[in-house]
């Protein structure tokens, strides 16, 4: 057990570079093992599903890069299932999480919140971090359904939460810190309706959108995976289009090009 805790230490910091196979080669290693015990009644059961649900959640990031989006869900499905065999809230609603925010690129945000909704039920027991994750994901499918006040106040409660060290927090390693900034852009992107041919679209809210991921990309401070930052740059890319500015959209989608490349997505 202590070797495949290590191995899964070891994947979290190859994630936030470019070394995916060497990721998929540890998970095919240890996850038949890990899983084989997660599934059977002793005293290593709980401690064994914490572990298959993080490389159930590696291997679910993996499947999104793959463009997999059936096998990532059916991974995430896995990833909360084990969970429920622990009694680890933080991991319990992380993974509810993932499971909302696998229905985003289906664009099914009644889905997504059913997740969201019962991780919400854990609230009182969840740490700093993964309570403004959750406010950040509920935000994005809120506005998804063109709820402005309700995303607005959900924004407003991660900033609120948010701790100013996100490493220190018990659940650092199964969550990706940088990932609350993102959905804010996701989040002022949607209110922004680019999509309506009836209206332009919102420049305040197409402005908060560029406002929150340059905190991201352009501030030294803030530390996010490599995969994390390409995707920031290809929704940047996005508001680009947006914002009817070809020489912006077309810095973005070459650096998105690059990266794709980069990390073999």
């Amino acid at each position: 057990m202590p070797q495949c805790a290590a191995s899964l230490t070891a994947c979290h910091l190859l994630m936030q570079g470019s070394d995916f196979s060497n990721v998929e080669k540890a998970l095919k290693q240890y996850m038949p093992t890990l899983e084989y015990v997660a599934q059977k009644p002793s005293l290593y059961q709980s401690s064994a599903a914490r572990l298959a649900a993080q490389g159930r959640r590696f291997l679910a990031v993996l499947a999104f890069h793959h463009l997999d989006i059936e096998r990532r869900i059916q991974h995430y499905s896995k990833a909360l299932d084990y969970s429920r065999l622990t009694e680890d809230a933080n991991l319990q609603a992380t993974m509810l999480n993932n499971m909302g925010i696998a229905y985003a690129p289906l664009k099914q945000p009644e889905q997504a919140m059913c997740y969201y909704q019962e991780a919400l039920q854990l609230e009182s027991a969840l740490s700093p971090l993964v309570r403004s994750v959750l406010s950040s994901r509920v935000a994005f499918s809120q506005a998804q359904l063109g709820q402005e006040h309700e995303a607005l106040v959900s924004l407003d409660k991660v900033r609120t939460v948010l701790p100013d060290h996100p490493e220190n927090d018990p659940a650092f390693l199964f969550v990706d810190a940088g990932n609350t900034q993102m959905y804010a852009g996701w989040t002022y992107f949607e209110l922004s309706r680019p999509y309506h041919s009836d209206t332009s679209p919102n420049k305040t809210h197409l402005e908060r959108t560029w406002s929150a991921y340059m905190q991201i990309t352009e501030n030294p401070e803030q530390s996010v995976s490599e995969r994390v930052r390409i995707q920031i740059v290809n929704h940047q890319a996005a508001a680009a289009i947006a914002q009817r500015d070809l020489e912006k959209f077309q810095r973005y989608f070459l650096e998105g090009v690059r990266g794709a490349k980069t990390l073999n997505s």
